[in-house]
């Protein structure tokens, strides 16, 4: 058993004084260059740049999540019954436009934006006297808590519109 542990550290060792001299005498984290009578060590691209041990030791470049916003607008003209909408445009003013425009071109005159948000659900529901709209975190969530709505004031509840615009990343 003695002998056992014995080979078990001379191993460890071996290994360890391999491992600090694998990259031809350079220091962990660089490899060696040369050229006519001269060497050098530089450091290996992507790896810690021979930081010292009180430095992070995450890599130099990490990339980074970006998120997009994307906007849901509805625009309507209930004299007309005409409905337009937006989902996911990425600015407010180009969601706004969208909407607008389809609500006009549905034969609105005065269409009015009555809802806009950033990164959501929305539900429209129309009952027998009542318009409603509610948010939700899934499309499914914002009908429901959207015919909840008309269903406790009103009567022949029916979903008109239900979309999702969620941020993304790029």
């Amino acid at each position: 058993m003695e002998s056992l542990v014995r080979h078990l550290v001379a191993l460890f060792i071996l290994t360890l004084a391999a491992s600090a001299h694998a990259e031809g005498g350079c220091p962990p984290g660089q490899y060696p260059q040369q050229g006519q009578g001269w060497q050098t060590c530089v450091p290996i691209p992507g790896g810690a740049n021979g930081a010292s041990s009180t430095q992070s030791s995450r890599p130099a470049h990490q990339p980074t999540v970006r998120w997009q916003s994307h906007w849901e607008v509805i625009a309507y003209d209930a004299a007309a019954g005409a409905l337009g909408t937006s989902s996911g445009q990425t600015t407010k003013g180009d969601a706004v436009l969208e909407a607008l425009t389809g609500c006009r071109e549905k034969g609105g005159r005065k269409c009015a934006v009555q809802f806009s948000m950033q990164n959501g659900c929305v539900a429209m529901v129309v009952g027998a006297n009542y318009l409603n709209m509610r948010i939700g975190t899934t499309k499914a969530e914002a009908v429901d808590n959207s015919m909840k709505q008309c269903a406790s004031e009103d009567t022949r509840c029916t979903v008109l519109y239900a979309s999702c615009s969620q941020a993304t990343s790029y």
